[in-house]
């Protein structure tokens, strides 16, 4: 819920106290707390769980990963902050078919993040298995 939430003073007492980054939610879709960070905007928490050792490319169970669902939702800076980290940017989810980060934010109209995506090494052309 810190991450969820933006509180970052919380987020780092409960990693100063052995708190498992790489913990996911046990109701579906198995999300991680960088995911939930991600998702949310939390650019700083980001940072703070990555530096913490978070999996940068966890996909819950339908495949999302922290990446795709920064691109979703519109958050550049996080977006920036995944992709310095090693993030994939072509792994794609198993579900809304088969949907990658370029083209969930291509579907929601983020141009900046597409290029951003593009300069990333992004396939272009990838087709979705409709």
């Amino acid at each position: 819920m810190a991450c969820q939430n933006g509180h970052k003073q919380t987020v780092d007492v409960l990693l100063k106290n052995g708190a498992n980054v790489n913990l996911t939610k046990t109701v579906d879709p198995l999300t991680s707390p960088l995911e939930v960070a991600a998702g949310k905007g939390h650019t700083e928490i980001v940072e703070k769980l990555r530096s913490a050792g978070a999996v940068i490319n966890y996909q819950n169970k339908d495949g999302a990963t922290p990446l795709y669902v920064a691109c979703q939702n519109g958050h550049k800076q996080t977006v920036d902050v995944l992709l310095k980290n090693g993030a994939n940017v072509n792994l794609t989810t198993t579900v809304d078919p088969l949907s990658s980060p370029l083209g969930i934010a291509a579907e929601k109209g983020h141009t900046e993040i597409v290029e951003k995506l593009i300069s990333a090494g992004a396939v272009i052309n990838y087709q979705n298995k409709v």
